[in-house]
């Protein structure tokens, strides 16, 4: 793209090839599913609907800009996982000040699915919430 009076303007557009979350074989669970704002976050999730039941985590970078038309804002985001069997866990401000995205949103699996995870499964959530975010399951 090319700058012209303070705005972005196409001057090209590239049609890239992308898979459905639910065409990724071979993986039994995912421990992390990391997204932005700026993804076509409805298109991935409605099209990952039996990989998100296989899924422990999901971290969505969000811009406090709108960048593009049709980017969800923070509130369609929250309605949207939540409709999916998330609850909405914890903010995490970004540690890259270089980065466009000045938060994650993290989403857990909701309390009903929570009840039917095994132990081992329960284990790796509470893993990746302390490594990767420095965050105490209990807190």
């Amino acid at each position: 793209s090319s700058r012209a009076n303070n705005d972005f303007v196409v001057t090209n557009e590239e049609l890239i090839p992308t898979i459905s979350l639910d065409k990724i074989e071979g993986i039994d669970l995912f421990g992390a599913l990391i997204l932005t704002s700026q993804s076509d976050l409805l298109s991935i999730l409605k099209n990952g609907e039996s990989t998100l039941h296989k899924t422990l985590l999901i971290d969505i970078a969000i811009t406090d800009d709108v960048l593009y038309d049709g980017q969800m804002g923070e509130a369609e985001i929250i309605d949207l996982v939540t409709s999916l069997g998330f609850s909405f866990y914890s903010v995490v401000p970004s540690d890259n000040s270089t980065q466009l995205a000045q938060k994650s949103f993290l989403f857990i699996p909701n309390s009903l699915r929570l009840t039917k995870i095994g132990d081992d499964e329960f284990k790796v959530l509470e893993n990746i919430l302390k490594i990767l975010y420095k965050i105490s399951f209990f807190e």
